[in-house]
């Protein structure tokens, strides 16, 4: 049986203290919902020692790997849902190109290529309007340099990272 799993792009603790202290200044008695991260890929339903076995080989080769990307714009990803989306650089398209190759048919669609939207989840809820003017008075742009990839496992809502490895 397969696994659900997210495989996931981190930046490092200036960046996640940055925005927990724009969504905290935006809404005080709000935090970010989760660790800052982009998603590269969530594959539903796949075998997670081949997934792991892929990217230990894919890191082999990125050891000292650096990818900037620029962060300047906030946009509404659903109605309910606030993120900040990076500019998309040729660099960030190849990684997840070079990635998902293998595995690119077990991805779930709206990671698919075509349909992939690099962004960090900022907010998720009902008030979302008022978080996002809010955060438009105190988000400033800014750079954020990839840190690391990981491996993240839903079981039923709880994630485990199961497997991390820094570029």
């Amino acid at each position: 049986m397969g696994k659900d799993v997210f495989v996931i792009l981190n930046f490092g603790s200036e960046t996640e203290d940055y925005l927990k202290e724009v969504v905290k200044d935006s809404f005080p008695i709000y935090d970010l919902l989760s660790k800052p991260h982009l998603t590269l890929v969530h594959y539903p339903k796949i075998n997670l020692k081949k997934l792991i076995r892929h990217t230990d080989e894919f890191m082999k080769t990125r050891q000292g790997l650096e990818i900037v990307l620029k962060v300047n714009r906030l946009e509404y990803l659903t109605l309910e849902t606030v993120v900040c989306f990076p500019d998309f650089s040729s660099d960030l398209l190849k990684l997840y190109r070079d990635y998902t190759e293998k595995f690119k048919d077990k991805a779930e669609f709206y990671t698919t290529e075509d349909e992939w939207k690099p962004h960090i989840t900022l907010y998720k809820g009902p008030a979302s309007q008022i978080i996002m003017n809010n955060l438009t008075e105190n988000f400033r742009p800014f750079k954020v340099r990839l840190k690391k990839i990981e491996l993240s496992v839903n079981n039923k809502g709880n994630f485990e990272i199961v497997y991390s490895k820094e570029f």
